[in-house]
């Protein structure tokens, strides 16, 4: 009976593609975010080793977002721009993950991000200027005129409303 030592040197074939875990994503974000506002965190992991498990991130979509590298896979997609509730309720992104493979592995998610609105806009009347003529003999509480305003704000309570000024004696 004899005794030998075997080497062996196992080389890493990529057969895995990179995992996109979200571990949080905050939707609605308000409309009046600055930039930088952290909307979701991610974790990519590949368990390939070497370049086949090195892995990198972009955003594909048009969204006011950009992806930022952290440390240990970890990815923040944070605001890049304004966000504006009246042009874009919503933004849709996807993330993509892609190893360095050979050929190269990849793996997508997509994230919806909803815009909530806040009152950051002024009612807006139809006309620059309205005029009425009232005939002196009109009853009290008749209708004089009727003004129409609009307001790009969504919210209820965020609604248009008239102070009428004081009478005179």
């Amino acid at each position: 009976l004899s005794e030998a030592r075997v080497w062996l040197l196992l080389v890493d074939v990529n057969d895995n593609a990179p995992e996109i875990t979200i571990l949080s994503l905050s939707s609605p974000v308000p409309e009046d975010s600055p930039a930088g506002t952290v909307v979701a965190l991610l974790n990519v992991n590949d368990p390939d080793s070497g370049e086949n498990g090195q892995v990198s991130c972009e955003l594909s979509g048009e969204a006011p977002l950009s992806i930022v590298a952290s440390s240990g896979g970890s990815y923040k997609v944070v605001t890049s721009g304004a966000l504006d509730r009246e042009q874009a309720s919503e933004h849709r992104v996807t993330v993509v993950a892609r190893d360095r493979g050979r050929p190269a592995l990849w793996s997508s998610r997509e994230l919806v991000l909803e815009v909530s609105d806040v009152n950051d806009n002024a009612p807006v009347f139809e006309e620059a200027a309205y005029s009425a003529y009232v005939a002196e003999n009109n009853a009290a509480g008749a209708l004089v005129l009727r003004v129409q305003a609009r307001d790009a704000d969504a919210q209820p309570g965020m609604g248009t409303g008239l102070i009428p000024e004081p009478r005179l004696p």
